[in-house]
């Protein structure tokens, strides 16, 4: 590198040849000038090395190398929109360009030694001259052959690029890569070439976006690998990719039809429940048919997908998103699918099957050869709707009634709401209740609110809720004060429409707390508890040790003591059995039990072999099963 009228210039400065890539030319100048690699060339003329040059480093660059601005900036990839850059005259996506490996067929460096801008695409996979693979390794130290190296026509191991012999390519193949080869200098294909004659008529960018389309499919078995396929699979792998497309291209449309087979066929595994286009084809016809602005110049595949539809998907409906396969096909109105049902009520398609599995909402099936797909008629839905408007689910009814959910399952375990479906009245998985009821019960508790606009310290009724558990006492005991007219409630409003609308005097609500508790027995002692389970103290305490026994903090005279609510006695007997119990209903030892208890596979939750408890304790369930 010399100075020449104080600008920065290269002894050696080719031209760039016609067909001739960007980065091609960058490394021969390099190599034609003695650097080391293009990037340190770029780097002492003062350019940034990147993938895509701005205009301002390129103009610097024809300035070194005295070109033209545009002799540069016709052979260089530019970024035209996220993601797409324009390639000559063509826009093209950055998954379709090889970025990794430099790409080569032996005997065109051999004729001419540059680096010709086709072999950047990945579709090229065949020299279209010779009918031969092109290579990206070496065939001396078998590593891939990159861009940062100091010698054009050599690896970096020293091996001529010149004398390897690729292998030949499949007819098909050399005449899908002569195609793209005639797209891409605007040029109409042989007469006698042997792809379908509507491909050849597509532009380059759109031919190249059809078979990048078909390649994803191709290699990711009907599932589709999006653009992480063309960074993931090997040089090997593309190649057979490739060499399907072109085969698919040249036997349009049934190769294409047999692609579809074979999605179908590794989704059918996991279709299970759920059935329609979307299932059945998975992404390939979501981004067919909803990704407008990634697919918009594949109508070749999307017509062709539209045919195979409608002659081989034996569904027998149509659901709306269908519709726009063929304008031609009509959908029948009196059906709907669950997932548009769904839509329509404004709830969890999941809620729907459920629904219709306990028999509340009659389906339709509609048979899809070896599967069924699951219909709803729309009279049906509006029935349901009309009766889902007078029924609230757990979340609605406490909403409604101004309450969390653990106190309003208390009230609904009390038996002060009514239930209409639940797993205690009818084996449902789920709650349900009539919003009148739960109106009528607001109604109930509110009737007797005395009007007061203001209050002295006013007790809000969720506070008061706070207060009743840190006394020991529930929701229900309040509701029950209130009912009784042991406690008097306050309103600011004539209109109330929850429970969060009253609110209590604090004198009032502390003297009905007193009350409560002097009437109310609800925990004892560890002591006292141990006597109610029939153990020693000592056995007792290493339960709530364990936390097999649960316990609460209750201030007592100003202190807080540990004590057991009957509730957790009472859950303790209905979850664990001891040893010595099994042992007397079977007129055997504890110690036989434990062991008739093992060879079961039942293990012991505590007891001295395995945490130093006084006594074995078992879950209940497994007991009851291996003694029975």
């Amino acid at each position: 590198m010399r100075h020449m009228s104080g600008d920065l210039s290269l002894l050696v400065r080719p031209k760039p040849e016609k067909a001739e890539s960007f980065r091609g030319y960058l490394l021969r100048v390099s190599t034609e000038n003695g650097y080391h690699n293009p990037n340190w060339m770029l780097r002492q003329l003062g350019i940034h090395p990147r993938a895509y040059l701005p205009r301002d480093d390129v103009a610097k660059l024809a300035s070194v190398l005295n070109l033209a601005d545009h002799e540069l900036s016709n052979i260089q990839s530019r970024i035209v929109g996220p993601r797409w850059v324009r390639v000559g005259s063509h826009e093209i996506h950055i998954c379709a360009q090889e970025r990794r490996s430099f790409r080569y067929c032996p005997q065109c460096l051999s004729e001419a030694p540059y680096h010709r801008a086709l072999w950047e695409f990945k579709p090229m996979s065949a020299c279209p001259k010779h009918g031969t693979y092109l290579l990206e390794t070496c065939s001396k130290c078998y590593r891939r052959v990159g861009w940062a190296r100091e010698n054009l026509l050599e690896c970096g191991c020293g091996a001529d690029l010149r004398s390897f012999r690729p292998r030949s390519a499949p007819d098909k193949t050399v005449d899908f890569c002569r195609l793209l080869e005639k797209r891409f200098d605007g040029q109409p294909a042989d007469e006698n070439c042997a792809m379908h004659p509507a491909f050849q008529k597509l532009s380059f960018t759109d031919l190249l976006n059809h078979t990048m389309f078909l390649a994803a499919y191709i290699s990711g078995r009907g599932r589709g690998t999006g653009r992480q396929l063309f960074y993931n699979l090997t040089a090997d792998a593309l190649r057979e990719v490739f060499d399907r497309v072109s085969v698919i291209l040249a036997d349009w449309p049934n190769g294409f039809h047999l692609l579809l087979d074979e999605v179908r066929q590794f989704t059918e595994q996991d279709v299970g429940k759920h059935v329609g286009l979307e299932a059945e084809f998975r992404s390939l016809y979501t981004n067919l048919f909803r990704k407008q602005q990634e697919v918009e110049h594949l109508h070749l595949i999307r017509a062709e997908f539209a045919k195979y539809i409608e002659g081989k998907w034996f569904a027998g409906f149509v659901v709306p998103t269908s519709k726009r396969l063929s304008d031609e096909w009509s959908q029948d109105q009196s059906f709907v699918t669950v997932a548009e049902a769904a839509r329509r009520l404004g709830i969890h398609p999941s809620i729907l099957r459920r629904d219709i599995a306990e028999g509340s909402l009659a389906a339709t099936t509609r048979q899809m050869q070896s599967r069924c797909l699951r219909v709803l008629e729309v009279s049906e839905v509006e029935r349901y709707r009309n009766a889902r408007e007078n029924l609230l689910g757990t979340n609605d009814a406490q909403e409604l009634l101004g309450v969390s959910k653990h106190p309003f399952m208390k009230l609904v375990n009390a038996g002060l709401i009514k239930v209409v479906k639940g797993p205690k009245v009818d084996g449902s998985q789920h709650w349900a209740f009539k919003k009148q009821d739960i109106n009528e019960f607001i109604a109930s508790v509110t009737r007797q609110a005395a009007y007061c606009e203001n209050a002295d310290e006013p007790v809000t009724f969720a506070k008061a809720i706070r207060r009743c558990t840190a006394k020991g006492l529930c929701i229900v005991d309040l509701i029950q004060g209130l009912l009784g007219g042991e406690l008097k409630s306050l309103k600011r409003s004539t209109k109330v429409t929850n429970l969060r609308d009253l609110f209590f005097n604090d004198t009032d609500f502390r003297a009905f707390l007193y009350n409560e508790k002097r009437t109310i027995k609800w925990a004892v002692t560890i002591r006292e508890a141990s006597r109610m389970l029939g153990l020693n103290e000592e056995a007792t305490r290493h339960l709530v040790h364990k936390g097999l026994l649960e316990t609460t903090s209750v201030a007592i005279d100003g202190r807080l003591r540990r004590q057991v609510s009957l509730d957790a006695i009472e859950r303790f007997n209905a979850t664990y059995v001891s040893a010595s119990s099994l042992a007397a209903r079977n007129d055997t030892s504890a110690k036989t039990v434990v062991i008739k208890q093992k060879e079961f596979g039942i293990r012991p939750v505590t007891g001295p072999e395995v945490d130093g408890g006084r006594q074995y304790f078992f879950r209940r369930k497994g007991s009851i099963l291996c003694l029975i």
